[in-house]
């Protein structure tokens, strides 16, 4: 039986009878810094606690049943299978976006204009070697919300880049005040969010990029259907999306750049409605 502690966020009475029972109630309630989200109490515990070399642990939101579909029991068992064979699980929602868009960053781009700005600022400010606009993302190496779970070697590498992202948004580092505060569009459009949040969401595709972690990824994309605003909801469309997705994977995996001229062209073939 391998040792976790998989802790699920609440912030009122309310999102805490919604927890999932099989998890850890961790207390956000104070809310003291509502414009990080959950890399607040992510972050807060992490510089708090001392991790144990062979557990492992994830931080998730109140939506990750929502957004996943995944129980805990599930959880659980994925990681009993999984354990001794790799040192970050991945579960990710979104995987016909992350099919799709070359990486996290250009999908966050197309929704939150000016993220690769901000996030290329920070990086530069903050001596981190990451080239975003020519980083191959797949559903083996990419995330979001969170929903990431991984052993100590993972989580003291997050929160090394974690630390130098606060700093950066709250030392005066970045190069505006307005940057600092730049609000964006998510979920409906209608809603507002600090950029910072969704840079956040995207630390998990950098630090796994350095590729010194053993990594798998659960595929639910079966139980998922396709986000209907960006894409034509159809079995061509599915079987497009997992073949860039493919194409994608063993790009990274050879380094074989036929693979990436082959991801390109199939892209242009899945039917993208755009932000209509």
């Amino acid at each position: 039986m391998s040792k976790t502690s998989i802790y699920q966020i609440f912030y009122d009475q309310e999102t805490r009878k919604n927890l999932d029972a099989g998890f850890i109630p961790l207390d956000n309630s104070r809310n003291e810094r509502p414009d990080w989200y959950e890399f607040w109490v992510i972050r807060k515990y992490l510089l708090r606690n001392k991790l144990e070399e062979d557990r492992w642990y994830g931080f998730l939101s109140p939506s990750f049943l929502k957004k996943t579909g995944v129980t805990s029991k599930a959880v659980y068992d994925l990681l009993v299978e999984v354990d001794g064979r790799c040192d970050v699980l991945l579960i990710s929602y979104s995987w016909d976006q992350i099919a799709y868009f070359l990486n996290c960053f250009e999908q966050g781009e197309f929704w939150h204009p000016g993220l690769v700005h901000s996030s290329e600022s920070f990086f530069q400010a903050s001596g981190i070697d990451f080239d975003m606009k020519n980083y191959v993302g797949s559903t083996q190496n990419t995330v979001f919300s969170n929903f990431v779970f991984g052993k100590r070697n993972y989580w003291e590498k997050w929160l090394s880049l974690a630390n130098s992202l606060f700093s950066y948004f709250e030392s005066g580092n970045a190069p505006s005040s307005k940057q600092t505060s730049a609000l964006t569009t998510y979920g409906s459009g209608e809603n507002l969010a600090p950029m910072k949040a969704f840079i956040q969401e995207r630390l998990a595709s950098v630090v796994l990029a350095s590729g010194k972690f053993r990594v798998l990824a659960a595929d639910i994309s079966g139980n998922l259907p396709v986000f209907d605003r960006l894409f034509l909801e159809n079995s061509r469309t599915r079987h497009l999306l997992y073949t860039c997705d493919i194409m994608k994977q063993e790009y990274c995996a050879s380094k074989d750049v036929r693979y990436l001229e082959m991801y390109w062209k199939i892209r242009e073939l899945v039917p993208f409605r755009g932000r209509g």
